[in-house]
């Protein structure tokens, strides 16, 4: 009896110990397959989740400075090409010059002294020389001699909205609507068409009126949705 007592004994704290070791093992955060717990592998997706989200909004900003940059680029290689149109301009001038000079000195001594007329394209670069210049007055007044001389020179969009620019840098925003207007009525499919749409919704958004900058940022956005402008037009409506 006392042998078989000793056994129940043995069996019944064998018993208690085994159910404490189940216990133990239960309150482990990590199960017995070795994956996280569910509160642990909570904790990790929420972790991945906001970086990923950090991620997106760098990317996103990166993105619009890439853009902001294009647009620049474009604006310079436009300059360029109005430089080398510019450039022509004095070439066809000095090639006249030399192909009529001899028959208008021997009729008359004077017209060797007469003050040339400048071409268009001169014209023109003489007033994006002033906005280098910083001469905003003389620039505007050249713009606008400009366009009353030469409205449908093929530089004449242009002047336009570089009319429009040095005068949103007085500031005067009213002028500025205006000079924009008449590229986007004038010249509606233009390469300055979008940039002057663009100027459009900059210029009231800086005069308070949100709702209509928002409708010229959409507008452009449908009429040229390829062009750097709308990309940023996108931006201002985020």
């Amino acid at each position: 009896m006392l042998k078989k007592a000793i056994l129940v004994s043995a069996a019944l704290v064998g018993s208690t110990f085994v159910m404490g070791n189940a216990q133990i093992v239960n309150s482990q955060p990590v199960t017995r397959s070795g994956t996280p717990a569910p509160q642990a592998a909570n904790s990790m997706v929420e972790e991945i989740f906001f970086e990923n989200q950090r991620l997106r909004q760098e990317l996103s900003e990166l993105r619009g400075q890439v853009e902001e940059l294009m647009f620049e680029v474009r604006q310079l290689r436009e300059e360029n090409r109005e430089r080398y149109i510019e450039l022509d301009g004095r070439i066809s001038d000095v090639v006249q010059s030399q192909l009529g000079g001899g028959s208008a000195t021997e009729m008359s001594p004077e017209s060797t002294t007469a003050p040339t007329a400048q071409s268009p394209e001169q014209l023109y670069q003489d007033a994006r020389n002033l906005i280098s210049e910083r001469d905003i007055d003389g620039a505007i007044s050249a713009f606008e001699a400009f366009v009353v001389q030469y409205p449908s020179h093929e530089l004449a969009p242009n002047a336009y909205y570089w009319l429009g620019e040095v005068q949103s840098l007085v500031p005067d925003w009213e002028a500025a609507l205006v000079s924009f207007s008449q590229v986007v009525d004038g010249y509606p499919v233009n390469n300055k068409t979008p940039d002057a749409m663009y100027k459009l919704g900059v210029v009231y958004q800086a005069l308070g009126d949100e709702e209509l900058a928002r409708s010229w940022f959409s507008t452009l956005i449908t009429e040229f949705p390829d062009s750097q402008a709308a990309r940023l037009a996108e931006r201002k409506l985020q």
